[in-house]
């Protein structure tokens, strides 16, 4: 697609959901960063991954455990040189497995359907084609 050299992401994770979140997992798969580890109820937070040395891109993924931890609120987001940006949410009481999430994200979108499972709603958005996109992923 032609864009340009990504340099960093900014995620933002609105926690609109009456329980806190504790973050268990951050994936780094190109690029690095730290997210928060407590979410509370009612709350968001920002953080930034930012690209590999090489400005490749930021991609990468947190999966936050929900009140008492049964519940898991999957998030990955992908900023990579030359490829639109997209953006993956998901809600499991299952293990997590990296590589099904990582597949998922590269079939995404910029703007994927809201996922709705186990008493909860997630929705994402990030800002399809920019080097420093912003993106939010959102738990109700």
């Amino acid at each position: 697609m032609g864009f340009g050299a990504a340099l960093l992401t900014q995620g933002t994770l609105q926690n609109n959901s009456n329980d806190s979140l504790s973050l268990p997992v951050f994936l780094d798969w190109s690029g690095s960063g730290t997210c928060p580890n407590v979410t509370p109820a009612k709350l968001s937070l920002t953080f930034c991954h930012n690209a590999n040395a090489q400005g490749a891109g930021s991609k990468g993924g947190v999966v936050y455990t929900v009140g008492n931890g049964g519940i898991k609120w999957v998030i990955a987001w992908s900023n990579m040189e030359n490829d639109a940006n997209k953006v993956y949410v998901d809600i499991t009481d299952a293990a997590v497995d990296w590589s099904a999430v990582k597949l998922s994200l590269e079939s995404s979108s910029s703007n994927p359907s809201p996922v709705s499972k186990n008493g909860y709603t997630t929705t994402a958005t990030i800002d399809a084609d920019k080097n420093l996109p912003s993106f939010t992923a959102t738990l109700g």
